[in-house]
């Protein structure tokens, strides 16, 4: 029977998830219920019941009294469910591999995009505070602060882009970039009552852009504020300092400020199980409970992650994943990707190992770079030409669905998580010899290096008088 005809299917006439889906889709429309109130009575998530109903993901077997209780909802009789539940677990025990198209339930180190939605766990709270401040008409542009690798871009993506536009509510995302001037649209080319989120507002803070210039631009984001765009501006928090020195720009923060701190241990459990169970995947507890262990390590109270491990987390998870060829990730492949701080540098020598002598070159000039000089800028930009071209020749993408789609290369920040891992476990972040210089291409793409209080981006001191220069190849 086709299921493009609305028509009942039985279970136990069900073959494949797509099958599946479309008989639940079938009860849902009989019930007159929509997606979200299935969502919202079920008490599942909107994004897992999505997948259920579209036949993107199946139920895991470890919660199937949850897909029960979603069977009450779409009014299926008490001795109907069994067969309901038999069909899950048939499907859930096919044998064979894990598809080769399957989606991965973990980005690495790529921030969340308003597309990825659906993975996208363990800022729910977060999420909701900004979406209901942005809808109250605040009275200044809101500042959302918080430490490189807390997750800004991500909670401001995925999370409020994303919930926005899904209530009909126009938001633009831009970045400051290389021309600061142009990060203020013109009133013309944004919807009447809409969002400007101004992503690494940070950038605006560098050596090249005048302080006129820094002036201007939060001048036209508080007009367009003004005007009736509620403005939005995320903010390195080791760059408060700098951003208080413009009046206007400190009275926002005075006004609206939301800081974006670390994950609780149970919000970090959702990131890893959430967008497992969205995946159709299965996550041993033993695994979670060694990631969360590893997360908090550094921490004083172990009730929160340490600063910039949630990027590790992301990348640990993904690679294990990769590893994985079935529909479950267990201890024992965490442990053998190298777990939080070993998953980065296996990645980084994977990379390095597949460098042309060409992109070699460029690898050593970018490590060269790393340290940064006096009166050097605080954050770098990506630099178009020639170089950028060549890491992206040079870095393959192992992402999911790469190809000549997604040209960027996965080594995107390799370079600054792996100081970071090696800082974490005790170990030197002084340059290394090159032949061991696994993020070669880290440079490309690659964000600041973790907020330190009082420090500047970046892992090295600045080379001043009476201050030796780190030894590198050509000085030892």
């Amino acid at each position: 029977m086709s299921s493009s005809d609305g028509a009942a299917v039985a279970p136990q006439d069900v073959r494949t998830r797509e099958e599946l889906g479309a008989a639940l889709t079938a009860l849902r429309l009989a019930s007159g219920l929509s997606v979200r109130d299935v969502a919202r009575r079920s008490g599942l998530p909107l994004a897992t019941v999505g997948g259920y109903l579209s036949g993107r993901h199946l139920p895991p077997l470890a919660t199937l009294d949850q897909f029960a209780g979603l069977l009450t909802v779409l009014a299926v009789p008490d001795e109907a469910a069994p067969a309901w539940l038999d069909a899950v677990t048939r499907l859930r025990r096919v044998p064979g591999p894990r598809p080769a198209a399957a989606v991965a339930p973990y980005l690495g180190l790529r921030a969340y995009q308003a597309d990825d939605s659906a993975l996208f766990f363990g800022r729910e709270a977060a999420t909701d505070h900004l979406v209901g401040l942005l809808s109250s008409a605040p009275g200044t542009p809101v500042v959302v602060v918080g430490s490189s690798g807390s997750g800004k871009s991500s909670l401001l993506r995925a999370g409020v882009q994303a919930r926005l536009a899904a209530d009909g509510r126009p938001v633009t995302v831009v970045t400051p970039g290389t021309d600061p001037t142009g990060v203020v649209p013109e009133p013309a080319d944004l919807a009447h009552g809409g969002v400007l989120v101004v992503d690494q507002f940070e950038e605006l803070f560098t050596a090249d852009v005048a302080q006129d210039q820094v002036t201007a631009v939060v001048a036209g984001l508080g007009r367009l504020h003004d005007e009736g765009t509620v403005v939005v501006v995320a903010l390195r928090a080791d760059f408060f300092d700098a951003a208080v020195q413009v009046p206007e720009l400190a009275a926002w923060l005075a006004a609206t400020q939301v800081l974006v701190g670390p994950l609780s241990t149970d919000d970090l459990r959702r990131v890893v199980v959430e967008p497992a169970r969205v995946a159709g995947v299965e996550v041993d507890d033993g695994l979670v409970e060694l990631l969360i262990a590893d997360a908090t390590a550094g921490s004083s109270t172990r009730a929160g992650l340490d600063a910039g491990a949630l990027p590790l987390a992301s990348h640990a998870l993904y690679v294990t994943w990769l590893a994985a060829s079935g529909r479950r990730l267990t201890l024992e492949q965490y442990r053998q990707v190298g777990r939080l701080a070993g998953a980065i540098a296996q990645t980084a020598e994977t990379v390095h190992n597949q460098l042309t002598p060409e992109a070699e070159a460029v690898e050593k000039a970018t490590f060269l770079r790393l340290p940064p000089r006096r009166g050097h800028p605080r954050v770098r930009r990506r630099e178009p030409g020639r170089h950028q071209r060549l890491r992206r020749r040079a870095a393959p993408d192992v992402r999911p669905g790469a190809g000549a789609d997604r040209p960027r290369g996965a080594a995107d920040g390799l370079a600054t998580h792996a100081r970071m891992a090696r800082r974490r476990s005790g170990g030197s972040t002084r340059p290394r010899p090159a032949h061991r210089r696994g993020a070669a291409l880290a440079g490309h793409g690659a964000r600041p290096g973790p907020a330190v209080p009082g420090g500047r981006a970046g892992d090295r001191r600045p080379v001043g008088p009476g201050r030796r220069q780190p030894a590198g190849p050509e000085r030892r």
